[in-house]
């Protein structure tokens, strides 16, 4: 389904390696930007949005991070670009996804980058 990978970025003399995670289905590239962005922003907030559709009965709940628009449904989540509008902008189509997928996949990213993060203290 997905990949974590390593990346290291470069600017003059510095360097920075970062977690980035791959889906093998092109049409999900707004869901990594959105867990590499988005979820890491807001991960405390987004789980409890997506908690309260899934435990707490709200109809709908829409959010928004620096990158990405989320309209949480029970059964879906619509995750959209917010610089889709813009003139320039490199944009993402949307993705429909499962909630309870989106949900495990948040809290699987979250657990791996704190590991990557971790392992280079």
């Amino acid at each position: 389904m997905y990949q974590l990978r390593e990346l290291t970025l470069q600017n003059q003399d510095k360097e920075k390696r970062i977690l980035v995670i791959d889906f093998d289905d092109p049409t999900m590239d707004i869901v990594s930007e959105f867990l590499m962005t988005d979820a890491t922003l807001l991960n405390a907030v987004v789980l409890d949005d997506i908690n309260a559709v899934l435990n707490e009965g709200r109809e709908t709940v829409e959010t928004s991070g620096n990158r990405c628009g989320l309209l949480i449904g029970k059964e879906y989540t619509e995750i959209y670009d917010l610089f889709a509008d813009l003139e320039d902008a490199h944009s993402l189509a949307s993705y429909c996804i499962k909630t309870t997928l989106l949900r495990t996949l948040i809290v699987d990213w979250l657990h791996e980058l704190a590991e990557f993060k971790k392992e280079r203290e």
